[in-house]
């Protein structure tokens, strides 16, 4: 159940933006071969490996968050939320503060407004050094007409600490540090 919770990671992580603009701007002579695939396929088959490592070990509860995250990626926003909901008692704060971040995206991708919010308040108040909340809390509000509650989330990001140890997002190292708390 880790190896494929690690390999699920690394594939998930070949499917972001990072990776996949790398490879599409690399021109790599015709013999050398790459085996890092487009980002729908890259996230099948994270999204297999994390359902395999979940058969052999469903207490792996960071697997289920990323396997959530995977899933509405994929477009399918309601199996999503499903697996991020049974993640929501994970005690370890940093995979606490990423369900909340992750089921925020979900419900602001399925226009549930108040739910987005909610989910967004939690993972700032989680981490509240974190930009990626406040900047989702804002898009939120602006989604709903509310230009001053837009206006208030991106003031707070502003008013965070400006040297980079003191305003640390979780999110920075999502793609790069994986089972915490297992």
């Amino acid at each position: 159940a880790d190896v494929l919770f690690v390999v699920a990671s690394v594939h998930e992580y070949y499917a972001g933006v990072r990776t996949q603009s790398v490879m599409r701007s690399m021109r790599a002579p015709r013999d050398v071969k790459f085996d890092v695939r487009e980002e729908s396929a890259e996230l099948q088959l994270a999204e297999q490996l994390y359902k395999r490592a979940l058969e052999r070990n469903p207490k792996l509860t960071e697997a289920r968050l990323r396997l959530g995250r995977v899933l509405g990626l994929r477009g399918r926003h309601q199996e999503a939320v499903a697996q991020l909901r049974q993640s929501q008692s994970v005690e370890e704060p940093i995979l606490r503060f990423y369900v909340h971040l992750f089921l925020g995206r979900e419900f602001e991708t399925l226009g549930n407004g108040p739910e987005a919010r909610q989910s967004y308040e939690r993972a700032a108040a989680i981490s509240p050094t974190a930009q990626s909340p406040l900047l989702g809390l804002s898009r939120v509000a602006d989604q709903a007409g509310d230009r001053a509650a837009a206006r208030d989330a991106i003031a707070r990001l502003f008013e965070l600490p400006v040297h980079d140890g003191e305003r640390a997002d979780p999110w920075w190292v999502y793609e790069v540090a994986q089972a915490r708390g297992e």
